[in-house]
C-alpha cells in the first residue's frame, strides 16, 4: 500500500488493485460451483427431524419450517426442548 499525497490514510495502489482483480477473475464461481458448495455444507449441517404427531420426516429444521410456514428457530427451539410445540406439533431429531 502506498500513502498518496493529499489523502488521509492508506490507499491501494493501482498495481495492487489490478493484482487482486486478476486473482478474483481466475476463481470459477459458476452456478454449479455455488450449488455444489451449498450441498456439501447442507450434508454436514442438516439433521433430519420428525414430527411426533404426524410421523412425517423432514430433511432439516428449515425444510419443516418452510412447509409449516414458521421460522426455523421455532422448530429448533422445540427440538432442543426450549418450547413444547409449534402450531401444536412437536419435533425430535432422527438419530
Amino acid at each position: 500500500m502506498i500513502l498518496k499525497p493529499g489523502t488521509t490514510g492508506w490507499k491501494w495502489s493501482d498495481d495492487i488493485k489490478n493484482k487482486i482483480r486478476a486473482t478474483c477473475l481466475k476463481i470459477d464461481r459458476t452456478k454449479e460451483w455455488r450449488e455444489k458448495r451449498i450441498n456439501a455444507s447442507n450434508e454436514v449441517c442438516n439433521k433430519k427431524v420428525i414430527c411426533i404427531e404426524t410421523g412425517k420426516e423432514y430433511k432439516s429444521e428449515s425444510a419443516a419450517a418452510k412447509e409449516l410456514k414458521v421460522k426455523p428457530i421455532q422448530i429448533s427451539r422445540v427440538v432442543r426442548g426450549e418450547r413444547h410445540t409449534v402450531h401444536g406439533l412437536s419435533f425430535r431429531f432422527i438419530v
